[in-house]
């Protein structure tokens, strides 16, 4: 075996696919999913459907692992279209149980924080000599039954960030900020995708929601919850949106991944009367507006203030849907040397390559190559949804690439561990 000790971060789709390829190199690897599941929030949205089909959410390698491990294994057709929990328990599942991934995954297990050993933020700045000391990995684990925790610490020679930005939503308020009331009001689930028309279907039959976010997350859940109005006409939404634009979607022209573009379509004609069909549409779309502050009335619904050009509005509803989007949590690599973007918060090399793509369609996107992906931190790799920062124009197909490409870098300027 290659004694090269990498640690990869998140059991995700990404993750499981690095370890994988890494460990068919022979490379010491281990993986470390704070979830209690492999791909745990994949599983969270399982009831929402891929946009893109298999063939760009897989790799060969992946495909390859799996066969070897069970010669039955029949994997999805390359065309369907997948929601999450079908893409879990066909692909991914699969994926983490082969022989190769066996052992090197530890479930429940939180990276704390990365440090270089004996070497603080400020030492050795630009200097090779830094890239001679191993990574110290602060771990908590907690066991499942009894929920105590315990740390340790792990060195590595190579550290991959795949832990994504799911979960770790943005806010509400103005600019971006958390509004007031909205820490204390609103939980973490309220800015995740609920199962609208399955598991958390009372939670808003026949009620009053009030969506914020103008992307494919918001549109999802606008197009759910009229689906639920059709069936119960007391079930009401007020949509709201910062920017001002036709539709509440910018949609793509010629967009090739046609369940994008017929959510999105769909979205903008239950909000624009001008689009609208002969569905008795549910939404009320309220662009250009921002949320100031959020209360809570005795009756447990919520009063929303609102301000759109200098005009205070307020809203009454039972529930609040924030579709507004992640952010990277770079907390866990505060103490390295990563040179980020002021604005994405990702990876700067990457990010300025993103800012010159021109087409607002990420599948026309490509990788950007190995160089993109380098820090000041020798050996420190940060890829998949969490290297696009705040840009929500990743896909997984981009993600598979950026493993090989870190793979290049690896064979190409670590030869040796510690160096």
């Amino acid at each position: 075996m290659n004694t090269m000790r990498v640690a990869i971060i998140g059991a995700g789709p990404i993750g499981l696919e690095a370890a994988a390829f890494f460990l068919l190199r022979n490379y010491d690897v281990r993986v470390y999913e704070r979830g209690t599941r492999i791909a745990d929030n994949v599983a969270s949205w399982g009831h929402v459907r891929l946009f893109s089909p298999f063939s760009l959410n897989r790799s060969d390698w992946g495909l390859q692992v799996i066969a070897e491990s069970d010669g039955d294994y029949k994997p999805p057709a390359e065309h369907a279209l997948l929601a999450g929990r079908e893409y879990l328990e066909s692909y991914l599942k699969p994926l983490s149980d082969c022989d190769l991934l066996d052992g090197c995954i530890e479930l429940n297990t939180r990276v704390v924080s990365i440090t270089k050993q004996g070497l603080g933020k400020a030492h050795a700045i630009g200097q090779a000599s830094r890239g001679k000391s191993p990574f110290v990995i602060l771990l908590e684990s907690t066991d499942p039954d009894t929920r105590r925790s315990t740390e340790r610490t792990e060195l590595a020679d190579v550290v991959i960030d795949c832990s994504g930005t799911y979960g770790n939503h943005r806010w509400l308020g103005v600019g971006g900020a958390p509004g007031p009331g909205e820490r204390r009001l609103l939980s973490s689930k309220d800015y995740l995708l609920p199962d609208i028309l399955g598991r958390d279907i009372e939670q808003f039959l026949g009620k009053q929601t009030l969506v914020v976010g103008s992307g494919y997350s918001a549109a999802t859940s606008i197009v759910s919850l009229q689906h639920l109005a059709n069936a119960n006409a007391a079930t009401r939404v007020t949509w709201v949106t910062r920017a001002s634009h036709d539709g509440p979607i910018p949609l793509i022209e010629g967009d090739t991944l046609t369940e994008r573009d017929a959510i999105a379509r769909s979205a903008n004609e239950l909000a624009v009367k001008e689009l609208a069909t002969s569905v008795n549409s549910c939404v009320t779309w309220l662009p250009g507006v921002e949320l100031e502050a959020i209360s809570q009335r005795d009756d447990g619904s919520y009063e929303v203030m609102v301000v759109k050009g200098g005009e205070r509005e307020t809203i009454v509803v039972d529930q609040i849907l924030a579709n507004v989007g992640y952010r990277p949590d770079r907390e866990m690599y505060r103490e390295l040397q990563v040179h980020e973007c002021y604005a994405s918060e990702g990876p700067i090399k990457l990010a300025a390559a993103l800012l010159g793509e021109t087409s607002s369609d990420c599948l026309a996107q490509s990788a950007h190559g190995a160089d993109s992906l380098k820090n000041p931190e020798a050996g420190f790799f940060i890829i998949g949804a969490k290297s696009y920062g705040r840009n929500s124009k990743f896909l997984l197909k981009l993600g598979l690439q950026q493993i090989q490409d870190v793979g290049e870098l690896i064979s190409r300027d670590f030869q040796q561990p510690g160096l």
